[in-house]
């Protein structure tokens, strides 16, 4: 895990999302686009590849920003350093510098339903054990609290 920045897909949700220090866009879950553009792409380096053909391939495809309708932006006091989510409770956990744990609808990022205290220093690691209902943080001190 680097400073301050985490990224990870839900497959079952079919979301990207994302973590930064950036207080206004502390995380972002966002929905995947559409990949016409990168799908016409491998197929022409396939095609490029089996000819055995040594030509170079001009790649135009560009990231596109995502649509606000697409995607949730929680702004969070000193950003966020960790995040879990879960599914089964629809819940979005997060931890960073403030030595907070936030619970969320990962729906709605105005207000957290919930705020967990007892961390003496930043947390780095938090999951859901959903299965538990339990969740488990770390924080820089090597404390960990469930």
């Amino acid at each position: 895990m680097s400073d301050g920045f985490q990224i990870k897909y839900f497959h079952s949700l079919q979301v990207v999302v994302s973590s930064s220090n950036e207080e206004s866009s502390s995380l972002v879950i966002g929905c995947l686009l559409p990949l016409t553009d990168a799908e016409q792409q491998l197929s022409e380096i396939k095609e490029t590849c089996y000819e055995g053909k040594s030509k170079k391939i001009q790649l135009s495809w560009t990231p596109q920003v995502r649509a606000s309708c697409d995607q949730t932006v929680f702004s969070i006091y000193k950003g966020v350093r960790t995040f879990d989510l879960c599914q089964k409770h629809r819940l979005l956990i997060t931890g960073g510098m403030d030595k907070l744990i936030r619970l969320w609808n990962p729906h709605y990022s105005g207000k957290p339903t919930g705020i967990l205290k007892g961390h003496s220093a930043p947390i780095i690691s938090i999951r859901i054990s959903s299965e538990d209902n339990q969740i488990f943080s770390v924080s820089t001190d090597c404390t960990v609290k469930y």
